[in-house]
């Protein structure tokens, strides 16, 4: 009998589930995520303060922060909020691109 596989499909419109067959002589790991933790305010500003340390540490004249898009339904705007109060505050901030 195949091993069938359910999995969250066009999840940003319908969610809805895309099942699909595999051989029933495949082995089938299940992976899943671990339950989300909630992130405090303070965590998110020690965060942005880590990584603005960072930028500063390493002279460079630009930055170029990626992220991730897996995580693009989420809210980045208090990350980037304490991170900006970082770079107003510099005289001389590299150019940063996001």
């Amino acid at each position: 009998m195949p091993i069938s596989i359910s999995l969250p499909w066009n999840c940003w419109q319908e969610n809805r589930p895309f099942q699909f067959f595999l051989p029933d002589q495949w082995h089938v790991d299940v992976v899943r995520f671990p339950t989300p933790t909630v992130v405090s305010a303070s965590e998110i500003a020690l965060q942005a303060e880590k990584l603005w340390q960072a930028i500063q540490e390493s002279g460079a004249p630009s930055v170029a922060i990626a992220v991730d898009d897996l995580t693009r339904p989420l809210s980045y705007a208090p990350f980037f909020h304490h991170l900006l109060q970082f770079v107003e505050k510099d005289k001389k901030p590299p150019s940063i691109t996001i």
